[in-house]
């Protein structure tokens, strides 16, 4: 069989782009109406109940690391306002005193709360 005859047509291919671009579009509108729920609730809220609310123990590291993002600006941000951009932003700030593992500690720990955050 050729390669020619496995691809799709220009038409099939402009139907699945339309198509996918729908389906994108109503994805974001969903994100947007569970952003709308979550507006006012900040970063430093958000790590305060999942410090409160976790079933298991953290270690040291992970209590400190913690602690210390709630005092960054980014922790006064709502969830709503925090985008890729602001963590980047973030992770620069961190980089000017701190070796890179440290930072890549950070982030992972923020992760952690995203994780748990995001489905709630």
């Amino acid at each position: 069989m050729s390669i020619e005859r496995l691809r799709p047509s220009i038409d099939n291919r402009r139907h699945w782009l339309g198509s996918s671009a729908g389906k994108l579009n109503l994805r974001c509108r969903a994100r947007s109406k569970k952003k709308a729920k979550t507006s006012g609730v900040t970063l430093d809220d958000v790590i305060g109940r999942y410090i409160r609310e976790s079933t298991k123990d953290f270690g040291k590291t992970k209590k400190q690391v913690l602690a210390a993002i709630r005092t960054y600006d980014i922790a006064k941000l709502t969830c709503d306002q925090i985008d890729s951009a602001a963590i980047v932003e973030f992770a620069r700030l961190l980089l000017k005193d701190r070796l890179p593992q440290t930072v890549g500690n950070y982030m992972s720990h923020l992760a952690s709360v995203f994780a748990i955050a995001r489905p709630a």
